[in-house]
């Protein structure tokens, strides 16, 4: 017989009153609610099939204003972190860089918005209008470039994060998430992991 038993465990835990805050919403709005998951659980839940949840894989939930990171093995979730960037960062940095509010620059961001400076569409220009109502012509290259830096930053904390938890058998990256959609912000991702990362829809 053993005296010890060890096991590996991860904990996830929540302040009790947001979650309070979270479940009077729900219903106030005359909707049931009968637990509570993990949102990076949640996200794994409705993209990841039962396979890739046995093959060590991260998912990253690339929200607007947070990025979910949640790594599986053998089917069990064994690491979970949050940080504090999301698509927000991105149009803020727009934002200040032309001088123009945050409305506009979530709209160029989604309409014209990439991370791939070797795109055809980097060669054309746009048109925003400054707080005194003036137009100007900006090229897309520009947007491009401040974008670029920002995923580049993002991807090298996601990297930060994975080695500083121990982790270093991932086989499988899904990227999902509404900021998962600029374009060329998957294959930052990948040369900065040095692991292919898939972009899914839930």
């Amino acid at each position: 017989h053993s005296r010890d038993i060890k096991i590996q465990k991860h904990v996830v835990s929540g302040d009790i009153a947001e979650i309070e805050k979270l479940e009077a919403a729900a219903k106030k709005a005359h909707l049931s609610v009968e637990s509570f998951i993990h949102s990076g659980t949640a996200s794994s839940s409705s993209t990841l099939s039962v396979d890739n949840t046995k093959d060590n894989s991260i998912i990253i939930d690339f929200g607007g204003g947070t990025t979910d990171i949640s790594v599986y093995e053998s089917n069990s979730l064994i690491y979970s972190s949050v940080l504090p960037i999301g698509g927000f960062n991105f149009s803020n940095d727009i934002a200040i860089a032309f001088g123009i509010d945050f409305e506009q620059a979530e709209y160029i961001k989604i309409k014209h918005g990439l991370t791939d400076i070797y795109k055809s569409s980097v060669l054309e220009s746009i048109t925003i209008t400054l707080p005194n109502n003036k137009n100007i012509d900006v090229q897309v290259l520009d947007v491009c470039q401040i974008m670029k830096e920002r995923a580049q930053e993002w991807a090298g904390l996601i990297l930060t994060e994975i080695e500083s938890s121990g982790i270093n058998n991932l086989k499988t990256c899904v990227l999902t998430g509404g900021s998962s959609q600029i374009e060329g912000i998957n294959t930052i991702l990948t040369k900065a992991l040095q692991l292919k990362s898939n972009t899914c829809i839930p």
